[in-house]
């Protein structure tokens, strides 16, 4: 018998899991829609920048919050993932994603150097996030035409809250209805 605050502790990650999802996928999908020539062709320059920006950002939250979520969750992840899910936590790391959000996302002014955050500051971390090839970043979080576990974030993210599902006999009773 599941002891009852794992499972509450389950479904609270299975619950993190699912916003996240949607939250990479909603980051993803928006910079696709506004791209779509039907919609980008009617748009400033400026403006597509602008939602591009605020994409970015959402998908460096959400990446941020991963690492979160694995810092606090990792007990209950079950072991047949557990190595994914941590090289993943590793990867965002390894692209400094915190820092980028505690530097770029939430703040115009260079703490360190006590000036005004410069474009190519900005720009410098993003290449070590993305690389060159930001489309590719993209695909990597959230390939709608190929979210093959674990090969995407979003496939990661799915397949980790379906495992926890799995284990800790979460029902959609314990999901949609608190006790």
């Amino acid at each position: 018998m599941l002891n009852i605050k794992m499972k509450s502790k389950a479904i609270e990650a299975y619950r993190i899991l699912n916003e996240l999802g949607g939250d990479f996928v909603i980051g993803t999908r928006t910079v696709d829609l506004y791209s779509h020539p039907d919609i980008s062709s009617r748009l400033s320059e400026s403006f597509k920048i602008g939602v591009t920006r605020l994409c970015v950002f959402h998908l460096i939250i959400s990446l941020n919050k991963y690492i979160e979520f694995y810092q606090h969750y990792k007990s209950i992840i079950p072991e047949e993932i557990k190595d994914t899910c941590k090289e993943l936590m590793k990867i965002l790391q390894d692209k400094n994603i915190p820092e980028f959000r505690n530097k770029f996302v939430g703040h115009i002014w260079d703490k360190d150097k006590k000036t005004p955050i410069i474009e190519e500051e900005h720009d410098n971390y993003s290449k070590m996030i993305y690389g060159n090839n930001f489309e590719s970043f993209l695909l990597w979080i959230n390939n709608p035409n190929n979210n093959i576990f674990p090969e995407t974030v979003v496939s990661i993210v799915e397949h980790t809250r379906n495992k926890i599902a799995e284990k800790y006999n979460i029902s959609d009773m314990d999901i949609f209805f608190k006790r």
